[in-house]
C-alpha cells in the first residue's frame, strides 16, 4: 500500500519501506540514490480476540493443531498473506483448512477476527496484531516457518526538508530508537 502511494505521487521526507521496492523507486525518481539502512524487521504471528482461550503454538505440532481447530483463518490478500498461504502448504494442511480460509484487504483482517466467535485466527505481522483494541497475540509462528519483513529508511526526492530527513534516518539507527521499536514488536 505504501509502495503504491509513493508510486502514485505521495510526498514525504523519509520513506520506510521494504528494501526490495527501493531500487524501483530510485529508478522512478521518487527516492534518493545511495545507502538505505535497514531500521527494523517484523515477524509473523497469530491474532485472536482478547477473550479467546490460550493455546500453545510454540511447536509445529501445536501450531498445526491450533490452525486445524480454528473456525476461520483470516489473512490478507497481499505479500504477507501470500507468505502465510505458503506456510499452510509447507505444513501440509492447506487442503484441510481451505474451507476456513478468508483472504481480505489488509485493513479488514483484524476487524474480521474481532467480529468472530472467539475461535477465529488472524495471521499477520506482529506489529499490526498489537495495535487494535480487543485483539491479542496468540503467539509467533514457530521458528521453522517464521519469516521477517525487513524495513529500510530512504530519503525521498520530494522532501521539503532533506536535512531533517537525513537526521531522522540517522536517529532511526540509534539505541533509543531501537529500544522504542523493540517495545512495539519491531526487532
Amino acid at each position: 500500500m505504501v509502495h503504491k502511494k509513493v508510486a502514485d505521487g505521495e510526498i514525504a521526507d523519509v520513506l520506510i519501506i521494504q528494501p526490495n521496492f527501493v531500487a524501483e523507486l530510485v529508478k522512478a525518481g521518487k527516492v534518493v540514490a545511495g545507502e538505505h539502512p535497514v531500521v527494523g524487521r517484523v515477524g509473523f504471528g497469530l491474532a485472536v480476540r482478547a477473550d479467546a482461550p490460550a493455546h500453545d503454538v510454540s511447536t509445529i505440532g501445536a501450531f498445526k493443531q491450533t490452525l486445524s481447530n480454528a473456525d476461520s483463518l483470516i489473512f490478507n490478500n497481499v505479500a504477507s498473506g501470500n507468505y502465510f498461504a505458503t506456510v499452510l502448504e509447507r505444513l501440509g494442511i492447506s487442503e484441510a483448512v481451505k474451507a476456513k480460509v478468508v483472504r481480505l484487504d489488509p485493513l479488514a483482517v483484524y476487524d474480521r477476527v474481532l467480529q468472530g466467535k472467539g475461535n477465529d485466527i488472524g495471521a499477520g505481522v506482529i506489529r499490526l496484531i498489537n495495535t487494535p483494541k480487543g485483539l491479542r497475540l496468540r503467539g509467533r509462528l514457530p521458528a521453522e516457518v517464521q519469516i521477517y519483513i525487513v524495513y529500510a529508511a530512504a530519503p525521498m526526492t520530494s522532501s521539503t526538508s532533506p536535512r531533517a530527513g537525513r537526521a531522522f534516518i540517522y536517529f532511526l539507527a540509534s539505541p533509543a530508537a531501537k529500544a522504542a521499536f523493540a517495545d512495539n514488536g519491531v526487532e
